[in-house]
Order: C-alpha cells, then sequence, then structure tokens
C-alpha cells in the first residue's frame, strides 16, 4: 500500500505534476450508449495493475475533480475509468443554452450510462476484477447499480452516497411531492425554487470542502470553464432523486448486494441524509459504515491528514 498524500502547503504545484503523471497514462474519448449524445469519459491504464476501478462523481461535478484520487488509484495499482454524467461537464446535455442547470429526464440513464462504463472497462481488461467507487449522486446511481448488477463487480466504496437529499426546510417527502407536480405542469427543466445558475460566489467556508487548497485549485478550474459550471437541479432532477432513494432502501433490492460494500459517511455533511445512509447499510447482507471525522460531504479531498486515514481504510478494505 501507498499512502504518499499531497502536501497542502504548495499543492498547486504538486497538482501541476499529478496531471503531467495523468497525462502520460491517460486516454480520453466519447461513447454514446442510447443515441441521445456523446458521453465524456477517460481511462488511465497501468502495466502489473491488480484491478480496475469505475469511478462515479456527484452532482454538479465531472471527472476533473477526481485528479488527485485517480492518481492514488493509479500509485496503488489500480487502473481507472471515469466518466463526466449526463448533463454534467462535457458530456451531452439536455438544457439548451443553460450550461448550470443540472437536468435528467430520469435517473435510469445515470443507472444505464455507468453500466455501459463498467462494461467498457471490463471489456477492455476481462483478467482484472472490477471496482467501484461513486460519491454523492454517483454514490446513489452507483448503488443502484450494485442492486440491479451485483455480479459486475469485486468490490464497491460509496463516498457520502446521495441515499436521500437533503431538501433543507421542506421536508423531503413534500420536497418530492412538489417536484413530481411541476414535472406534471411540464416544467421539470425548471430550476427547483431556490436553486439557480452558476454565480461564482461560492467561498470556502460555505462549500462542501474540508480543505481550503484542495477547494481553490478545484474553484479556480471551474471558474475558468463553462462546461465545469453545473450548478442548480432541475424539478426533474428532484423527482428522479425521490424516485431512486425509495428504490434503494427497498429491502428486496438490498438483499442482492451480497458484495462487500464500504461506505465513508461525512460527519458534518449537509447535502446528503447520513441517517438514510444509515439504513441502507443495515439492510444490506455485507456493508461496514466509516465515519469521516470533521468533514463536510466532499471527505474524499479532506485535509492530507484526514486523506491519509481515509485512503488507508479505503485501500486496505481493497486489498483485503
Amino acid at each position: 500500500m501507498k499512502i504518499d498524500v499531497l502536501p497542502e502547503q504548495g499543492y498547486r504545484q504538486k497538482m501541476e505534476e499529478v496531471t503531467e503523471y495523468l497525462k502520460e497514462r491517460g486516454k480520453t474519448g466519447f461513447f454514446d450508449p442510447d443515441g441521445r449524445g456523446n458521453l465524456y469519459y477517460e481511462s488511465y491504464q497501468i502495466p502489473d495493475a491488480v484491478g480496475t476501478v469505475v469511478l462515479i462523481h456527484g452532482f454538479t461535478e465531472n471527472a476533473e475533480k477526481y485528479k488527485e484520487l485517480i492518481y492514488y488509484f493509479l500509485q496503488n495499482n489500480y487502473q481507472v475509468y471515469t466518466m463526466d454524467m449526463r448533463g454534467h461537464g462535457r458530456s451531452v446535455r439536455d438544457t439548451g443554452d443553460d450550461l448550470s442547470l443540472t437536468h435528467i429526464d430520469r435517473f435510469e440513464s445515470y443507472i444505464a450510462d455507468v453500466e455501459y462504463l463498467a462494461e467498457l472497462a471490463k471489456k477492455e481488461n476481462p483478467d482484472l476484477p472490477l471496482y467501484l467507487f461513486g460519491h454523492s449522486m454517483g454514490g446513489g446511481v452507483s448503488a443502484a447499480v450494485l442492486q440491479k448488477r451485483p455480479e459486475l463487480f469485486k468490490k464497491a466504496v460509496l463516498n457520502s452516497p446521495m441515499i436521500q437529499p437533503l431538501t433543507g426546510n421542506i421536508p423531503f417527502p413534500a420536497a418530492i411531492f412538489i417536484a413530481n407536480l411541476m414535472v406534471k405542469l411540464g416544467k421539470g427543466k425548471d430550476y427547483v425554487a431556490g436553486q439557480h445558475g452558476y454565480q461564482g460566489d461560492e467561498t470556502f467556508e460555505n462549500s462542501c470542502s474540508s480543505c481550503e487548497a484542495r477547494y481553490e485549485y478545484y474553484a479556480e478550474k471551474r471558474a475558468k470553464e463553462k462546461l465545469f459550471q453545473n450548478c442548480g437541479a432541475s424539478y426533474s432532477w428532484l423527482s428522479g432523486a425521490g424516485k431512486l432513494t425509495k428504490s434503494l432502501l427497498r429491502p428486496e433490492n438490498c438483499k442482492k448486494v451480497k458484495l462487500p460494500v464500504l461506505l465513508f459517511q461525512a460527519e458534518l455533511d449537509d447535502v446528503v441524509s447520513n441517517d438514510a445512509q444509515k439504513q441502507f447499510v443495515g439492510k444490506l447482507p455485507n456493508a461496514k459504515l466509516v465515519v469521516v471525522p470533521n468533514t463536510k460531504h466532499e471527505s474524499y479531498i479532506g485535509t492530507s491528514k484526514t486523506l491519509e486515514k481515509y485512503l488507508t481504510k479505503l485501500f486496505t478494505f481493497l486489498e483485503a
């Protein structure tokens, strides 16, 4: 196991070196799994790999945000396949000129896209075990893929998975009722009330990050690239998230996931429900929940000290 975490001091320079390292080992491409437009993906293949990781990002994110984590996987001899989820980053969108709106007509499309990427990774590396890593929305979608296709993977890691999103002062059932109603009224592509397009006014203090150096590095990239400026959700997206929650917590679906699952829970999460994560883990035959202390939602890029402990647990789990 190689856990050599980038220090916060001089982080930007170190990430420039990481970026060059990844360029030498990666390739990019597009695929169109359903005839509705191209999805951007990246693959990183290395000699003497012990496994392949399919990495799925969260709500409003993209593959670019995961360069550091991809680097750690490669350093520990795991190949990586990742993508910009439909409606995010460099992948196809259905929102016209509004690149900030995060919209999907049905979450089943997310699930099918992840299946396609996993099958591509397996086809190109048939002799290697396949692992799944998903964060936030990507964690919820990954959990759904596990319930649908558990035979694809050897193990799975879910980081702050969106088993149920938090909906502020509006109770979750009421928020989903409103979203479903707005979809029926033909307003599925409208922003959820209180959400909006990218304004560039987020700060470290009100972000989901627990590490200022890592936050600032990606925030600057996001500010310069309009395709990285996904922001508020549509009513259709929220409606789909409600259906996903209901499906994920069904006992009959959870019983299908017999492979080992590690769920990292951010102690200070204010984006997704930690209680729903506990319910989910309690229904799985072979799952473990690990609380990451003093971290907000994006615990996969916490402080260097926290990240060292996090990665040790992650790779100990994969290697066991």
